[in-house]
């Protein structure tokens, strides 16, 4: 009796320690989460939300309790893109325009898939980041890259001409038609 007694008490301080190791490990992923400037979404095996944190809910604009145990394709306005959770795995991320008439507001998305031990699908993490002001300055390079070739096109072509138009005799021509008006062709 005495030594299933020292057992079982043996076990309750394991599993103190245990309770404690997996609450400070809570406590530490709670601060990385909400100290984080990226949005972090979670959801289970079925692709529903089961976590997000602030940064999250304020780059999509709906709060956690309105977004909790829906699936993430229909919160991040996917669903056309996607039609199986499983293949946010193949895609590994995208880029989701939510803007609006007045403004432009484009969010990547990366997911991450969660395997359990034997690689069975577990859940998603996703982290989305707001890609606007990236997404701006790229469009403005490529027109700035359009503009540049365009204006140097248009010399380029009147030069083309004037060469193609000396190599074809032109210039022979002027020099003809110089001296007959009385010119030196020199």
């Amino acid at each position: 009796m005495g030594q299933l007694a020292t057992t079982f008490n043996d076990m309750t301080d394991r599993l103190k320690l245990a309770n404690q190791t997996t609450e400070e490990e809570r406590r530490k992923l709670s601060s990385v989460l909400s100290n984080m400037s990226e949005g972090v979404i979670a959801t289970d095996e079925k692709g529903r939300i089961v976590l997000m944190n602030d940064p999250a809910i304020n780059l999509i604009d709906t709060s956690f309790s309105e977004a909790k145990g829906k699936p993430i394709a229909d919160v991040l306005q996917i669903e056309e893109k996607v039609l199986d959770i499983k293949e946010l795995e193949e895609t590994n991320s995208l880029t989701i325009d939510f803007s609006d008439d007045d403004q432009l507001f484009l969010i990547r998305a990366s997911f991450s898939v969660v395997q359990d031990e034997e690689e069975n699908f577990n859940g998603l993490i996703t982290v989305i980041s707001d890609v606007t002001e990236q997404e701006k300055v790229e469009r403005e390079r490529r027109e700035f890259v359009s503009n540049v070739s365009h204006e140097l096109r248009t010399p380029l072509t009147t030069m083309r001409s004037y060469i193609e138009a000396l190599t074809d005799g032109g210039m022979e021509r002027q020099r003809n038609r110089t001296t007959i008006f009385g010119s030196d062709p020199k």
